[in-house]
């Protein structure tokens, strides 16, 4: 029996077992008399896309199953049902929370972190910087097409900083989210009104890049 997360188009085998699920991603689980392809809420094409590669690899018919519908010979072959990361789990007080955006640059030759003002819309992403979102149960770092690799490298270190120091209380183990550009799934856009998934068509996005990873 194995069970691999596809992201990143790769195969990465975690444990069999419930708590392994994550809303974000896509699931394979093959057993021997059946196999099962689980979407995440969250997940996109892309990853559905590289998890139906890896059924081709293991040359097994799969049963599509989208979160919310599980049947239950899927959770007895967890180890029956349990929590996991998802977005609809809430930290305590993420009711009062708005979310909060920040522009991280060294343009200037410092690495500097400013928040963004007022209301916050898509086109305060900024195509050559690297912008920390936070929503309190997950931190996204959403990193531009013409984003700099001291960007890339800093924003995630302060991301960690930056939980581990809120004096809100806040879970030291809330996950940080890599989300790239033209690559957003819905966990992101959805914080966004009016998003448009046609504004960066045609930019120079890698594309055989995952849409994210969780550190």
């Amino acid at each position: 029996m194995s069970q691999g997360s596809c992201a990143d188009f790769a195969k990465s085998v975690v444990d069999v077992d419930a708590q392994s699920l994550n809303s974000n991603d896509v699931f394979v689980l093959k057993l021997p008399n059946a196999a099962y392809l689980w979407i995440g809420k969250g997940a996109s094409g892309e990853e559905e896309h590289g998890a139906k590669y890896i059924t081709s690899v293991l040359k097994c018919m799969t049963t599509r199953i989208i979160e919310g519908e599980e049947p239950d010979a899927f959770w007895k072959a967890l180890g029956d049902k349990k929590e996991y990361q998802t977005s609809t789990m809430l930290q305590s007080g993420a009711d009062d929370y708005q979310p909060r955006l920040f522009a991280c640059s060294n343009k200037t030759g410092c690495f500097i972190i400013e928040e963004v003002p007022g209301e916050y819309t898509q086109d305060d992403l900024a195509e050559d910087d690297v912008m920390l979102f936070d929503v309190w149960d997950q931190v996204f770092i959403w990193i531009g097409s013409d984003a700099n690799e001291v960007e890339k490298t800093e924003s995630v270190k302060s991301a960690k900083h930056y939980i581990d120091s809120d004096p809100s209380g806040r879970d030291k183990g809330t996950p940080i989210i890599i989300v790239k550009q033209g690559f957003e799934p819905p966990t992101f856009t959805g914080w966004f009104l009016a998003w448009d998934p046609k504004k960066w068509t045609g930019d120079n996005v890698n594309e055989d890049m995952a849409s994210l990873k969780v550190t």
